[in-house]
């Protein structure tokens, strides 16, 4: 790179940091065309396994992005998780989500796999990421866009990129986040806890995940896809009970303490009351969870997201997932603002959408980690009995296993009272929601999911016709929407949760309803999208018209 006096760069969108998040936050700004730059500090892809635990709800989102298939022949799927107090197998959480997804179960996928799945993908679309680049600096311009400073490694001057817009997605230790003055405002949880990846012979399915329960101790299994010919791999977290506390320490700190040899994870695993033998360690580190949360998410024409906004303990495994929902969030909307397509104003809606999730991810997270850490008698006892109890029960109702799996599953998330919407609330489906999975004319409604631009779904119990198409048609030519519109039928449950039949859905990018109401209520349409399209205080860009998103059959 060339000194920053004589050389400015301009992009419409810097992506910092190149994990998961990250990347999805890319991936979508790539497929409509817009002009982004992503630089990541290190050298390179991750080698380090990290997050393994993949939710339906980010493979519905990866469907669209185009990797899902790709991270499900590369990973393991789980159907349910036992609970085991004291080795014995009494409780489990089924995935039973058959019919309201096209992924009812868990994905066990380490992150330098899924890493490499999005890098892939991204380089299919001509993006990649500048590695060994730092951001050094960012400053908000008084007339719109970011000045960021960045700089090679190999390089002793700092390198100008103007931005429109910059997302920081560059983890806890978030460079964009403290230029921004943003602070992670939470606490440390007292307890330590380790994660690490092993080789063991021992008496539980691998096609699983397993909790073992003591009145000391959780130990989480998670199964690991086969490495290198090496199978019996697993994912172990387990929290630290008092005496390895004083063994080891309490003063891990948020990165951890690495290097555990085989010995002390034998100590660890003494608990787990089932026949087990250690082969191999591969990794292992000690570490203190945290609990924080960012006051805004949007500062100027700066974002935040995943780990730069909220860190949340290991607890099911929610903190990457999140992440990713932010990513598929903003990448749409960034995408359809600098295109000229939608006003600042959505840009908004990100924060207002996202960080209630992250509120109610930390909660669940937090309670669950109290439960699962805790060596208090009482918790303890709801811990190893009362806990498998609970979900005996659950299993015998369809309410319950759908509770279960909502839990689970992420795919029950709603931005329904996120913001301002038009149209009904008091349905069961409306504008914010997730698109129902439902399947009609030889695919799923996900199926007709675009990664760029909006889609309007026409449906009802017989297939809607012209008439009904025709002036929805002219209502989005109108106002210069990029919108596929496609005619649905079989889909009379879906139309009754809204109230009409037949009934209109605009769907977003990442899967939820900018609208939900009559296919007749063209005026409710129109309110709904010159919202969407008002014209922004921005200057004007120029308007990109994708054949692929134009109006279509």
């Amino acid at each position: 790179m060339t000194d920053s006096s004589n050389s400015v760069e301009a992009t419409e969108v810097l992506v910092v940091g190149a994990g998961p998040v990250g990347l999805s936050t890319a991936i979508p700004l790539a497929e409509a065309g817009a002009d982004v730059v992503l630089i990541d500090l290190a050298d390179g892809p991750i080698q380090q396994s990290r997050a393994v635990w993949v939710h339906p709800r980010t493979l519905e989102q990866w469907a669209t992005l185009g990797v899902a298939a790709r991270a499900i022949a590369d990973g393991i799927t789980i159907e349910r998780i036992d609970l085991r107090p004291y080795g014995k197998q009494i409780g489990k959480v089924l995935y039973e989500g058959s019919g309201r997804t096209a992924y009812p179960f868990g994905l066990m996928l380490e992150q330098h796999r899924t890493q490499r799945l999005l890098l892939d993908r991204l380089a299919e679309l001509g993006l990649r990421p500048r590695w060994n680049t730092r951001l050094t600096d960012l400053v908000t311009d008084a007339d719109g866009g970011v000045t960021a400073q960045v700089r090679r490694e190999d390089d002793a001057h700092d390198h100008t990129i103007r931005a429109r817009y910059v997302v920081g997605a560059d983890g806890a230790s978030s460079t964009v986040r403290d230029r921004i003055d943003l602070a992670l405002e939470g606490g440390t949880y007292k307890s330590s806890f380790v994660s690490a990846d092993l080789v063991m012979d021992i008496d539980l399915p691998h096609d699983r995940a397993h909790m073992m329960l003591s009145h000391r101790q959780t130990h989480a299994f998670l199964p690991l896809p086969a490495a290198e010919g090496q199978d019996g791999r697993w994912r172990v977290v387990a929290n630290f009970t008092p005496a390895l506390e004083r063994r080891y320490g309490t003063d891990a700190g948020p990165t951890g303490v690495s290097g555990l040899e085989p010995d002390d994870m034998r100590r660890i695993l003494a608990g787990l009351h089932v026949r087990h033998e250690l082969r191999a360690v591969e990794a292992a580190a000690v570490y203190r969870s945290h609990h924080r949360l960012v006051d805004a998410y949007r500062v100027g024409d700066v974002f935040l997201a995943g780990d730069a906004a909220h860190i949340h303990s290991p607890a099911g495994g929610l903190g990457m997932n999140t992440g990713i929902g932010d990513a598929t969030n903003l990448g749409w909307k960034l995408a359809a603002v600098v295109n000229g397509q939608a006003s600042d104003g959505l840009l908004d809606t990100y924060q207002a959408e996202r960080r209630p999730v992250a509120e109610s991810v930390l909660a669940i997270s937090d309670s669950t980690f109290t439960l699962q850490a805790s060596t208090n008698p009482f918790l303890s006892a709801l811990r190893i009995v009362v806990l498998p109890l609970v979900t005996v029960l659950a299993n015998l109702t369809d309410r319950g296993r759908r509770a279960a799996f909502d839990a689970l599953s992420q795919i029950g998330q709603t931005y329904r009272n996120a913001w301002t919407t038009t149209g009904a609330t008091d349905t069961p489906l409306a504008a914010g929601d997730r698109l129902p999975h439902a399947v009609a004319g030889g695919g799923s409604t996900h199926d007709r999911i675009r990664p760029a631009g909006l889609v309007a779904l026409v449906l009802g119990d017989q297939e809607p016709g012209a008439a009904s198409a025709g002036p929805i048609g002219a209502v989005l030519d109108d106002l210069a929407v990029p919108t596929t519109t496609l005619a649905l039928g079989g889909l009379g449950r879906v139309a009754a949760d809204v109230g009409a039949d037949p009934a209109l859905l605009v769907v977003r990018p990442d899967g939820h309803l900018l609208h939900a109401g009559s296919a007749g209520d063209l005026d409710g349409l129109r309110r709904s999208l010159t919202s969407f399209v008002a014209e922004s205080d921005k200057p004007a860009q120029r308007l990109r018209r994708d054949p692929e998103l134009a109006r279509g059959g």
